[in-house]
């Protein structure tokens, strides 16, 4: 593996930006999967996954508060297009965006496109030491990593690309970093780059076929390649600990990052570097318009048209007391006619089954809930996503093997989280651990009252399943899975693989009263 020293000058391959157009870029607007302008605060305009900035006490990430919290890192005027993030010294916090689903990983490869400003800090010079504007990974710095650094003994410092696999694909003996051959380190390292005070300076890498054996990995600066390296890759990424950390040990101007799905052509980052605006304008009316287009309204707002209905001790669409209605273009779930719930618990169905999508609802909760409810359903509902076809359930079931995004509303004083995960006849993964227990609570806020509440499931197969409420990820794990001790799903393991990659999407009675005036879906294909 050879790290590329190149001279600023020394290098024409950059290829002219007349050949590509501004307006030519438009359709990477639909592939941005994280894109920061700075301009409307510090967390993300746009992101697939979590839009949140973080402030961890240190690399490691052991403690982590939303938000920025660092003295030394703030929002400032004088960015390249509007507002930036500028570091004033070097901080002792970190600054990191989540990478689930932002950054677009696949452990059987993959290609992406990172770009963003940087400008060096006017009043004072980067401190002694590496200095890290960008640096992405699960690990360390060594291993799984993908970072742009400033080196620490030349004058004017190099700039470099690292691309480093994981540890025991590119150093399997463990051989000491300073026994390294520089020729030998997976890096593209550049000599004399244009960074200075005065102007900024747009910087871009594409990585074409990671985790396969024909990996491309380019790093530009100013739109022109500075140099390549050709080397298989192999990223083993845990998501859900995957962190894009901004500024380590930097001082400086950093401005409109953004992540593409795919890898750009020369011409193209050459095309990128020339926009006369921020790269969010590539996400404006075009794609929201696509947008519109790609979500599928499961509820019609007029009537349960392509619904089934399933309550427990009742035949399959025999709604009892008409428990699930259509009232002013809502889904209503009442319990009028019922002089006791006894432990009726109910399911509305949608005919057709899903394994890769993104799911919106949009509900509350409203009124007294009904006579003999259990004291923990009250203001309790839930989406049930992976779900058994309710064909397959008994006729006193209780709930479909399923995973459970839980539904709550405050009780008007007690904190009380909602979009928790419950697993009737189902386990999950988190953090490597198989997780038994029913229930685990998110980390959302409390909803008191009758106020509306918009929850996003990200349901990817069996890989991963993310709640989000107000942009923010509450909640995410893997593998869904069969229960082999739950007497119901033992039944489904008869037919089906344990893993869950997709099923039944359904919404719950479970005794208090709830709406809901949105249910719509967009297929994700991977």
């Amino acid at each position: 593996m050879r790290t590329v020293l190149i001279g600023l000058f020394s290098l024409a391959l950059g290829i002219s930006s007349s050949h590509v157009t501004g307006e030519d870029l438009s359709s990477w607007g639909k592939r941005i999967t994280f894109q920061a302008s700075f301009d409307h605060g510090a967390d993300a305009d746009f992101a697939a996954g979590d839009k949140r900035i973080y402030t961890a006490t240190n690399i490691s990430r052991e403690t982590v508060e939303a938000g920025l919290r660092s003295p030394v890192v703030a929002l400032a005027d004088g960015g390249k297009w509007g507002q930036c993030l500028r570091f004033s010294d070097r901080a002792d916090q970190v600054i990191y965006f989540n990478g689930a689903e932002n950054i677009p990983y696949a452990a059987d490869g993959f290609d992406v496109t990172l770009a963003f400003w940087m400008r060096l800090d006017p009043d004072q010079d980067l401190k002694p030491g590496y200095v890290d504007p960008l640096q992405i990974t699960d690990k360390a710095w060594n291993n799984s990593a993908l970072f742009v650094d400033f080196t620490k003994d030349d004058t004017p410092r190099h700039i470099r690309l690292g691309v480093f696999s994981d540890l025991e694909f590119w150093n399997p003996q463990k051989i000491p970093w300073d026994n390294i051959a520089v020729a030998d380190r997976p890096m593209v390292e550049v000599a004399r780059p244009p960074f200075s005070r005065d102007k900024w300076t747009h910087v871009a890498f594409v990585l074409r076929g990671m985790n396969t054996d024909a990996t491309v990995a380019q790093f530009y600066l100013d739109g022109k390649l500075q140099g390549q390296l050709d080397k298989p890759q192999r990223f083993t990424w845990d998501i859900e600990k995957l962190a894009v950390m901004l500024g380590i040990e930097y001082i400086g101007l950093m401005d409109d990052f953004t992540v593409f799905r795919g890898a750009m052509t020369a011409a193209e980052v050459a095309a990128l570097a020339q926009l006369t605006e921020s790269t969010s304008s590539l996400t404006r009316e075009p794609t929201a318009q696509a947008d519109a287009a790609e979500w599928i309204q499961l509820f019609n707002g007029r009537d349960l048209d392509g619904w089934q209905i399933k309550i427990r001790g009742y035949d399959l669409n025999d709604n009892f007391a008409n428990t699930f209605r259509v009232v002013d273009g809502k889904i209503q779930v009442g319990y009028e006619g019922y002089d006791q719930f006894n432990q009726r618990y109910g399911h509305l169905f949608y005919r057709q089954p899903f394994s890769s999508y993104d799911l919106r609802v949009e509900y509350r909760f409203i009124g007294q809930q009904a006579n003999g409810g259990e004291g923990w359903a009250l203001r309790n509902s839930g989406i049930m996503v992976h779900g058994q076809d309710p064909g397959t359930m008994a006729k006193d079931q209780r709930f479909p093997v399923s995973i459970e995004v839980q539904l709550l509303g405050g009780n008007g004083k007690d904190p009380r989280t909602t979009a928790n995960l419950c697993t009737p006849g189902t386990n999950v993964v988190m953090d490597g651990e198989l997780i038994t227990r029913h229930c685990t609570s998110s980390r959302s806020q409390t909803y008191h009252g009758d106020q509306w509440v918009s929850v996003l499931v990200r349901v990817r197969g069996n890989r991963l399943i993310e709640h989000v409420i107000d942009g923010q990820t509450v909640l995410a794990y893997t593998q869904p899975q069969l229960d082999p001790s739950d007497a119901e799903a033992k039944l489904l393991l008869a037919t089906q693989d344990k893993l869950l990659s997709g099923g039944t999407i359904s919404l719950q009675s479970e005794s208090h009263p709830v709406e809901f005036r949105k249910v719509e879906l967009r297929v994700v294909n991977e």
